[in-house]
């Protein structure tokens, strides 16, 4: 590519010069391809379903255990009520 300036009003002081050649090419491409995408939001949707599974096992066993002790301390202590209790004549 040539440029041609005109300094002053004579045809004789004409300069001509060369612009630099250098291209900038910039080629835009998308950052997540639809299947990449996809497997991501896949991932991450598989992870928080199997932690919401997980802490609703953890909370389920915990109230089975706390009901098994209630239970369990409840029947006990109806088991050391119904105990018959050694007369003092008998020994």
């Amino acid at each position: 590519m040539l440029k041609l300036t005109r300094q002053g009003a004579a045809p004789s002081r004409d300069e001509v010069c060369c612009l630099p050649l250098q291209v900038l090419v910039t080629i835009e491409s998308p950052e997540y391809e639809t299947a990449a995408l996809i497997s991501d939001i896949g991932g991450q949707l598989g992870l928080w379903i199997g932690a919401s599974l997980i802490t609703a096992a953890e909370i389920l066993e915990f109230v089975w255990h706390v009901l098994n002790k209630f239970f369990d301390v409840r029947t006990c202590s109806r088991r050391r009520r119904s105990r018959p209790r050694p007369d003092n004549d008998d020994v």
